[in-house]
């Protein structure tokens, strides 16, 4: 009996943040036709109309990004100087960019451009489902590019492997014959004009093994790197262990946030603060 009221306790605390967040109409369809076919919308504060499609994890995204508020920075005690090194590139007539490494769907581009309607974002994304409504729910924001592709240290190619079958959990393989190109960082913020890297948040899936394997001189660029690492989902595979050579190499502050580490880059934030 006891279980039983905690679980439907929770199961009401889950209903009213969910009609919080993406509203009542698109709760209410949700328990009313959970195996629906077609992209459902909702309406999310301060961001407008999303889609999400139904018994796949994109709810739980959303959920994920703007209810546990996973990329907040304001809670910083840097805050102010990470804000303050975004303004002086204003200032010094760059664009900030914002990469999305792993946007899935697009949850976390439509938070940073939100939280820096200035800055320009990224949106990498190897899955073609996902990358599709990434695009839908990015549509007519000019500050967000969606590039349909894996990130890597270099150009190349990927394979998709995805094991669990979840629409977060595509993994990608670099591959002579893989049919998904790889573009890097260093070359979406190029794309941008006047861009500078401001930010990255990198959630790929153990492809960080390849990210920071090798040509990783845009580290030194960046304020700010918010990553999940996946040492936990391929034991022994060593996934981290590029990005721990990095970032060992270089001066960066450490903050676990959630299930991201956040490193913040103090010497470059604080000389462009001292410049501007």
């Amino acid at each position: 009996m006891a279980n039983s009221l905690r679980n439907g306790v929770r199961s009401l605390r889950r209903v009213l943040a969910d009609a919080e967040l993406f509203g009542a109409a698109h709760t209410v369809r949700r328990r009313l036709r959970p195996a629906a076919a077609s992209p459902d919308r909702a309406s999310v504060a301060g961001i407008g109309t999303v889609w999400l499609r139904p018994g796949t994890t994109d709810d739980e995204v959303f959920r994920q990004v703007f209810s546990g508020r996973e990329y907040e920075l304001r809670s910083l005690k840097r805050y102010a100087a990470i804000l303050a090194h975004h303004d002086a590139m204003l200032a010094a007539g760059r664009t900030p960019v914002i990469v999305d490494a792993g946007a899935n769907i697009g949850a976390a581009s439509l938070w940073f451009s939100a939280a820096f309607p200035r800055a320009h974002v990224v949106a990498v994304e190897p899955d073609a489902g996902n990358a599709a409504m990434c695009r839908r729910n990015c549509a007519g924001r000019q500050s967000i590019d969606v590039v349909e592709a894996a990130i890597g240290s270099m150009p190349g190619g990927v394979t998709l492997h995805n094991p669990s079958g979840k629409a977060w959990a595509p993994r990608s393989e670099r591959s002579a014959g893989g049919d998904i190109r790889i573009v890097t960082i260093p070359d979406m913020v190029a794309a941008v004009p006047s861009g500078r890297l401001f930010i990255a948040k990198v959630d790929i899936e153990g492809f960080e093994s390849d990210l920071f394997a090798d040509n990783t001189g845009w580290i030194d660029d960046i304020a700010v790197l918010i990553i999940e690492l996946h040492d936990w989902m391929r034991p022994g595979g060593g996934t981290s262990f590029a990005l721990q050579q990095a970032m060992a190499e270089r001066r960066f502050e450490i903050v676990i946030s959630g299930e991201n580490l956040v490193y913040i880059n103090a010497g470059l934030i604080d000389a462009w603060t001292r410049e501007g």
